[in-house]
């Protein structure tokens, strides 16, 4: 079987229907970009998605653009920590409050320096 370097999932409502995707993300150990645009995905699928994370240890790439996440985005913080090769992480337009994206920002930039994230104010 041939490996998965990208999984794109954009532009439909999958809101409290994205858990067989997180459950598959095992079988993609190779997954280096994981986009999730406009998808109206809620924080229930956002925690199953995060559980999912141990699996794709080599992302390199996770964009949840334009998904209204509010103050759920924060809870990606422990998880994405421990993906150690990730790069990237795009949290635009998912409506967090100055003070959640700051918490974002120093925590996961203390542990993983070389990480860009893309928000609102780039």
């Amino acid at each position: 079987m041939p490996s998965v370097h990208e999984l794109n999932f954009a532009g439909f409502i999958v809101r409290g229907r994205l858990s067989p995707l997180s459950k598959s993300l095992r079988f993609f150990p190779n997954l280096l970009s994981l986009k999730l645009r406009e998808l109206n995905i809620d924080e229930h699928d956002l925690h199953g998605l995060l559980e999912s994370f141990q699996f794709v240890p080599n992302l390199q790439m996770l964009s949840l653009y334009n998904n209204p996440l509010g103050h759920a985005v924060t809870s990606v913080v422990p998880h994405i920590i421990n993906l150690k090769e990730l790069r990237l992480l795009w949290i635009t337009n998912t409506g967090y409050t100055e003070e959640e994206l700051n918490y974002i920002q120093d925590t996961v930039q203390h542990v993983l320096p070389e990480l860009k994230i893309i928000t609102e104010r780039n």
